[in-house]
Order: C-alpha cells, then sequence, then structure tokens
C-alpha cells in the first residue's frame, strides 16, 4: 500500500474555494483509484470559516492536533 502525506499551503491571502474544490476532488479520486492512503495538512489558522467547512465536506476524516472524528460534513 502507497501512503502519502502533503502539507499544504496558500499562495494568495484569501484562497479560491472553487479552485480547492477542484484540487481536493481531483486528488481525492486518485487516491481511491489507486488504493491510496493520503493524509493532507493545512494550518488551521489559515483557513477562512468556509475553506475549513469546504475540506470537511470533501474529507472523509478529520485530524487536529487534539482530536480525529469523522467529518459531519463530508459528501463523499
Amino acid at each position: 500500500m502507497i501512503k502519502t502525506w502533503a502539507h499544504v499551503e496558500w499562495a494568495s491571502e484569501k484562497p479560491d474555494v472553487l479552485l480547492l474544490e477542484e484540487f481536493e476532488s481531483t486528488a481525492d479520486n486518485f487516491v481511491k483509484e489507486e488504493g491510496m492512503v493520503s493524509v493532507f495538512a493545512y494550518a488551521a489558522d489559515s483557513l477562512s470559516c468556509t475553506l475549513d467547512t469546504t475540506l470537511q465536506q470533501l474529507h472523509q476524516y478529520i485530524m487536529t492536533d487534539h482530536n480525529f472524528f469523522i467529518s459531519p460534513f463530508y459528501n463523499g
């Protein structure tokens, strides 16, 4: 099994939610098709409420410094 880890940083002050959705969906589909396990890491202080909710809609599992839980917003 292949396992990956990616730390994601923004190139702008206001990340584009639609671009994020496209990137995350494409990456998630690839990971699923290839039977991989992948972790995407984001700095919480760089996420607006909209971006945080979008990420929780795109990822089934959420892990913070203190918690690991199934996303209540996941649309998989």
